[in-house]
């Protein structure tokens, strides 16, 4: 088991929105450009304002979350 630091859920949700182009984690700006993306260590953006820019994307459409999810629903109701 790894000991990596899981994901960081993003503090807002307007449009400072990015998602990591390779994983598709979703977080935003700042917290890519302080821990980098949690799935993708190799493109080394902590620190790095150019390899933020260049390795997400404020374009997608939608995010998943488990707390809304119909799944998580069902869990909380068994």
């Amino acid at each position: 088991m790894s000991n990596a630091p899981p994901a960081q859920i993003p503090t807002s949700f307007g449009h400072e929105l990015r998602a990591c182009l390779r994983c598709r984690l979703v977080k935003t700006y700042d917290q890519f450009r302080e821990n980098g993306c949690e799935n993708c260590p190799f493109f080394s953006m902590e620190n790095d304002n150019e390899r933020v820019v260049e390795g997400t994307t404020p374009n997608f459409s939608g995010y998943d979350s488990l707390k809304l999810s119909y799944l998580q629903q069902l869990v909380n109701t068994c």
